[in-house]
């Protein structure tokens, strides 16, 4: 799965990477074709960033023809009369 693959991953993976044929980067994020990596917890908010604009883009956006999360009819608001996403996630 990673040969000839350009990624990121936590250090203590690097040489397992590069001896499956991968190149391993220290960066916070690295696309390589529609493998998108990151190295550790910290990286999320960049990782979060790059997932939903390659996700955004206009050949994935002309594919998705209905919502990517259904919202249980009933389930309970949050106190600015809104589910919030984090609500959403918990409650599937």
């Amino acid at each position: 799965m990673v040969r000839d693959r350009r990624l990121a991953s936590w250090p203590s993976l690097q040489t397992d990477i590069r001896n499956a044929g991968g190149e391993w980067v220290d960066e916070e994020v690295v696309v390589d074709g529609n493998l998108i990596t990151s190295r550790k917890p910290d990286d999320l908010p960049a990782f979060t960033r790059k997932l939903a604009s390659s996700l955004s883009a206009s050949r994935i956006r002309a594919r998705v023809t209905g919502p990517l999360v259904t919202i249980p009819s009933g389930y309970p608001e949050g106190p600015d009369g809104h589910t919030s996403p984090t609500r959403r996630i918990r409650a599937l």
